[in-house]
């Protein structure tokens, strides 16, 4: 029983079989562990590349060695580059594609080194050109000296200040980079706000040096500078939020108001095209005032047997329109007929029954046409009132000079008339072809003492005038203005004052051999008002005994007034006053 006792509670004995199974499992079990941590380490890394591959891409700006980028640089590239690339020369390459300028310079010579010494040299020589400390204060101190003051309300260059402040101020975060942390360097940024913000800042420190006993620092100024932008860009209640507000309301308001304006054009044109249909259905079923028959006044045969004379007599007495036919009120005539009628004979605006009426003449007119068709070509051509005064030959303000062009040496004499009753100065075709003058095509109109004329001309500046004397050195030429071409100038060689007609005045023997007479020279230039230097007299010689008086510009002496009342051969007076309302390029 004892002996049964003692087997039962006897320990089992392992033999050298058993512990090797222990063992073999135990080995198992090792190699399961590894399996499941390597497999953990490939999930780990998996999913790393898997977050890598789908986050966005990152753009290299190129360096183009300004410090203050350099840092950035260099963060990006070893994230871009160093991170993905392994291959020294790899990296090296990217390094020379990413820079520019002198940094590329410098970096592109280790090319020529080993793979794996080159990229490391690279390195090592942009840290010390660009990533020194000194260097790179010195970049900031220079951006902050080349800095253009702000504005006030300008939110868009407050905003950029402000982000350089920050930039600045991490800088001065790190280990022995305070160098901008001091009071020159504040004054210096300060000097860049408007002078309201200027006061503020100072108002600011009085506060802090009294209440806190210390200097303000760069992050004080910089604090300073970001709430005053923030105010500026505030979305609701800054200058630009509430001008643009305003600017909208205004918009809208012009918007509604150009909606109006075409309701009520296109309801004007509804009313105008109903009042054609009307009008065009009363003169199909028109009576006619002629004969009281139904038909229009143009189609009576009884109206048609009168001549054009007795048909505006007809119309008189019947108060009809001269352009429609209607009948005459108070708000509608001849001279404001938007209906008028289409000549079938000329095209012009009159009815067909009413062609080949010649308006009256008024007394001026026909006084004009009693004087010779010669007359009348000079007058269309110079706009110039003639009329016949009898036989006395007046002298004008007419001198002897020199013309020449800017740029060139040909010089042509001619005479000048100095007219102050012109506001534009001109000059004839045949001058401008002697000097080769080509100018700009224009078309001009010109008011004169006949009325509106609209001609072509040709627009030249450059033109320059002197004195006759070829020998006098000391003359002076001067520009003239913008001047326009005529086919010819209302001046007869009559109106030229000679050292013959002035021979009989004896208070003008003084100033006789000072007047040029040139045969074979016409009048080639007038000099109006918009050229005073020219027309100023600096001496002047009185009239004696009703004869002329003269006076001297810088041009020469000029005789004006009557010279020889005995003469026979001029006939006209020319009245010079010419207004030139506006110059349209052709």
């Amino acid at each position: 029983m004892f002996k049964g006792q003692h087997q039962k509670h006897q320990k089992p004995v392992l033999n050298n079989n058993s512990n090797s199974v222990l063992n073999g499992a135990n080995s198992y079990q090792d190699q399961t562990d590894v399996r499941c941590i390597d497999n953990l380490d490939t999930n780990k890394i998996l999913c790393q590349l898997l977050k890598q591959q789908s986050a966005p891409e990152i753009d290299i700006d190129c360096f183009d060695g300004n410090p203050l980028n350099y840092r950035y640089f260099m963060a990006i590239f070893a994230e871009v580059v160093e991170n993905r690339i392994n291959d020294p020369r790899g990296r090296l390459t990217r390094l020379i594609k990413y820079t520019k300028g002198e940094a590329k310079e410098l970096v592109m010579n280790c090319i020529h080194l080993p793979p794996g010494e080159g990229y490391k040299v690279a390195k090592m020589l942009l840290e010390e050109r660009y990533g020194d400390p000194h260097r790179l204060l010195a970049s900031y101190r220079k951006e902050i000296k080349e800095w253009q003051p702000l504005k006030i309300g300008d939110a868009t260059s407050f905003r950029r200040f402000s982000n350089f402040l920050v930039k600045c101020q991490n800088v001065t975060g790190r280990t022995n980079w305070n160098a901008l942390d001091n009071q020159d360097i504040i004054c210096m940024l300060l000097s860049k706000l408007p002078g309201n913000l200027q006061d503020r800042w100072n108002r600011k420190v009085f506060y802090m040096r009294r209440q806190h006993a210390r200097e303000p620092k760069l992050s004080d100024f910089t604090n300073f500078v970001d709430e005053e932008t923030t105010l500026l860009n505030d979305p609701m209640f800054s200058r630009d939020a509430v001008s643009q507000y305003h600017q909208e309301k205004k918009d809208r308001f012009e918007k509604r108001k150009r909606i109006g304006s075409y309701v009520t054009k296109t309801s004007d044109r509804k009313i105008e095209k109903e009042a054609n249909l009307g009008n065009s259905d009363m003169e199909s079923c028109q009576v006619c005032q002629m004969c009281d028959k139904q038909h229009q006044l143009e189609d009576c045969p009884k109206f048609l047997k009168l001549s054009v004379e007795e048909r505006i007599k007809t119309l008189y007495q019947k108060k009809l329109c001269f352009g429609c036919y209607h009948s005459i009120s108070r708000t509608h005539n001849a001279r404001n007929c938007n209906n008028r009628k289409i000549c079938k004979v000329c095209g012009e605006k009159h009815p067909t029954t009413l062609h080949g009426l010649k308006p009256k003449q008024k007394k001026s007119e026909e006084s004009q046409e009693a004087n010779s068709s010669d007359t009348k070509q000079d007058l269309n051509k110079a706009s110039v009132n003639s009329v016949n005064m009898g036989s006395n030959v007046i002298s004008m303000s007419i001198v002897p000079v020199r013309l020449g062009y800017e740029g060139t040496d040909k010089v042509v004499q001619t005479y000048a008339l100095l007219d102050n009753c012109s506001q534009g100065t001109f000059v004839t075709k045949s001058t401008l072809e002697e000097l080769g003058i080509t100018g700009t095509q224009t078309s001009i109109t010109i008011k004169t003492l006949n009325g509106d004329l609209t001609n072509s001309s040709i627009a030249v500046r450059g033109i320059k005038v002197a004195r006759s004397k070829a020998d006098d050195k000391n003359a002076k030429w001067i520009t003239l203005p913008k001047t326009f071409s005529r086919d010819c100038l209302p001046v007869d060689t009559e109106d030229i004052a000679t050292p013959d007609k002035i021979s009989k005045w004896g208070y003008l023997d003084a100033i006789a051999n000072e007047i040029n007479q040139s045969s074979d020279v016409t009048v080639g230039l007038l000099v109006g008002a918009n050229c005073s230097m020219v027309l100023e007299p600096n001496k002047i010689i009185p009239s004696q005994g009703g004869g002329p008086y003269a006076f001297r510009t810088i041009l020469g002496w000029c005789i004006v007034g009557p010279v020889d009342k005995s003469m026979t051969n001029g006939s006209n007076v020319s009245c010079n006053f010419t207004w030139c309302l506006c110059i349209t390029l052709a």
